[in-house]
């Protein structure tokens, strides 16, 4: 199943706490990222993820309207990659909700998620990008990239890398 998170299919509904009546069978999801979008459909407004923003050190939430929203801009830039259903897409953050978004919107797109554990040696991560046929890359930061300098132009497949916080890498 493909999902288009750009679509209107998620709205408000103005439900108030979770009941029992609030789950969502398996059948209705059908996948992952049909489960995303049913949550989002029943309560648009509740709050899916919540954070420390380490600059401000206060505490952020994002809605499950807003996790549906972040996916799809996900997906309008990974469409303008020329992706194709099947192509390998690998991502090495943290504990996140950017990393759910990436998810899902790789998911809804028929592509396949390459997850890379943060802390794992270039050597091993070169191996499993190799391996894996990744075409694009996403990394946390500058450091992780510099982290990888070394073993980036024995990649052949890897077409792109983007950075999420771009900066010296520092927090």
């Amino acid at each position: 199943l493909r999902v288009n998170f750009g679509s209107n299919s998620a709205t408000s509904t103005g439900m108030g706490s979770p009941t029992n009546a609030d789950i969502i069978p398996a059948a209705d999801a059908r996948t992952l990222t049909g489960l995303l979008m049913e949550r989002a459909r029943r309560s648009p407004d509740r709050v899916a993820y919540s954070r420390c923003d380490p600059t401000s050190e206060r505490w952020t939430d994002l809605s499950w309207q807003q996790t549906v929203e972040a996916a799809g801009r996900w997906q309008a830039a990974l469409r303008r990659e020329g992706l194709q259903p099947g192509d390998r897409v690998g991502i090495r953050l943290s504990n996140r909700p950017e990393w759910v978004c990436f998810d899902m919107a790789v998911s809804g797109l028929g592509l396949v998620t390459v997850p890379l554990y943060t802390n794992d040696r270039a050597e091993n991560i070169r191996h499993i990008l190799d391996d894996a046929g990744v075409r694009l890359l996403l990394l946390e930061n500058q450091k992780q990239r510099e982290e990888l300098a070394h073993i980036a132009s024995g990649l052949h497949q890897l077409k792109r890398i983007l950075i999420l916080e771009p900066g010296d890498g520092k927090r």
